[in-house]
């Protein structure tokens, strides 16, 4: 299901936002989400 995928990745941005992690994950997060 995309929704529990979706849940992962705003919680995971909530994660990167609170500590200093690379873009690269951000990135690569928007790009499975533009496929």
């Amino acid at each position: 299901p995309q929704e529990m995928d979706i849940d992962e990745i705003l919680k995971r941005a909530e994660t990167r936002e609170n500590d200093p992690g690379p873009s690269t994950v951000g990135e690569e997060l928007l790009s499975q989400f533009k496929v």
